[in-house]
């Protein structure tokens, strides 16, 4: 079903970036707040805060919507769900304003957009994530309701054509991108392919071994062929940008074996969003550097949640929206008020995440024990949390 049925309803608030200062709030004004980046961290933010008076919010995205990234390996599958992961911004704030634009620099008392617009602030958020060459997740030139209905189109009519699909990376999108195609496509040959010998091994804390075994024995059952410490002949580079190559091929791996394909996925990591701060801002990774308050180091007026933050934690949806956000929000309006920000959040040292393998299979970590498909098909599974992401855009989700 094609997105651009969204479209009418995308952009009747959005306020498009011009080429003058936006004029400062006079004196005894509300603090001017603004948040780069409309994800699931900065998204739930700006509802907290647009709820009060003591701030005017200002949100600044390059898209008109939101890309509800868990769904999208989904829809990158599934004709009937790009209309699922496009969510219209235009019902997001009540008081505050949204611009569409792109970040080019920020300097200490202003933003600055690629087409000349500065945008002032008193408090400024940091929430402008991480990008990958994921199927599931169009990139920064994908912007249109239009382009982005193409991006899935080609991905799903690529992996209806393909007779073999291979897999680069065993971390979380490398799992769930295989998970959709067996679900979608139950007899067609699905290879994942990872360097490391442990899947999603970058999890931090690491996963437990028992997440190991169970999503082992989970893609043994669905027929997913899997090989583990083994690094394949192709690198993101040979992908140029794209989430896939098609056509006949051969992968050598480093075990000397030699994996066909006619349908190869780049699932190899992401890369931070963060080009556009200041650099005393890094670490020698690029992650934005941040106090237990969230408040960024050496900038007591700016503050930054969700992958971005060199905190060493999983970076996942519910971090950012459920976790940092309440702290985030509570010390911004703290600040905003002339008073200390107090609340502080200390990454846990306890393993979460939720990995589903499709709709009906999974493995989910918890403090209180690992579980496999059952719990993981209905907690994630199934719904991939549309409803409540649509309803963190004060909309209803579409009908099924």
């Amino acid at each position: 079903v094609a997105v651009a049925a969204v479209a009418a309803v995308a952009v009747p608030r959005l306020l498009m970036g011009g080429d003058k200062l936006v004029q400062p709030i006079e004196p005894g004004k509300p603090k001017r707040v603004v948040i780069l980046g409309a994800g699931y961290g900065g998204t739930a933010v700006a509802n907290e805060l647009d709820k009060h008076p003591a701030v005017d919010v200002t949100v600044i995205d390059r898209r008109d919507y939101m890309m509800h990234k868990i769904g999208g390996l989904r829809a990158a599958v599934q004709d009937d769900w790009p209309k699922k992961v496009v969510i219209p911004r235009h019902k997001l704030l009540a008081r505050g304003k949204l611009i569409r634009g792109n970040v080019k620099e920020v300097a200490k008392d202003h933003v600055l957009l690629d087409d000349g617009t500065k945008v002032p602030y008193d408090i400024l958020v940091c929430a402008t994530g991480s990008v990958s060459a994921s199927p599931g997740e169009p990139g920064a030139n994908v912007v249109s309701l239009e382009q982005v209905n193409q991006f899935f189109q080609a991905t799903s009519e690529a992996v209806a054509r393909a007779t073999r699909v291979a897999i680069i990376g065993g971390g979380a999108v490398g799992l769930e991108l295989a998970g959709e195609i067996r679900h979608a496509h139950p007899d067609k040959p699905v290879v994942l392919i990872h360097a490391a010998p442990k899947l999603v091994n970058s999890a931090a804390p690491a996963l437990p071994d028992s997440f190991q075994t169970k999503v082992k024995s989970q893609l043994a059952e669905v027929k997913i062929d899997t090989y583990l410490g083994a690094q394949a002949d192709l690198a993101p580079a040979d992908f140029r940008g794209k989430p896939f190559l098609e056509g006949k091929r051969t992968i050598k791996l480093s075990t000397g074996e030699e994996v066909s394909a006619d349908l190869v996925f780049n699932c190899m990591g992401n890369t931070l969003a963060t080009s556009m701060y200041p650099a005393e801002w890094l670490d020698e990774r690029g992650a934005v550097k941040v106090e237990p308050t969230m408040q960024v180091q050496g900038a007591s007026n700016v503050f930054a949640l969700g992958d971005i933050t060199n905190l060493v934690e999983n970076k996942m949806a519910y971090i950012a929206g459920s976790v940092h956000t309440p702290v985030v929000a509570a010390n911004v309006l703290a600040l905003a008020v002339e008073s200390k920000p107090t609340r502080t959040h200390t990454p846990s040292d306890k393993s979460v995440m939720l990995v589903p393998l499709g709709a009906d299979y999974g493995v989910t970590v918890t403090p209180i024990g690992t579980f496999g498909a059952f719990v993981s098909s209905r907690l994630k599974g199934r719904s991939l949390f549309v409803d409540q992401t649509w309803a963190s855009n004060n909309l209803p989700a579409p009908l099924a």
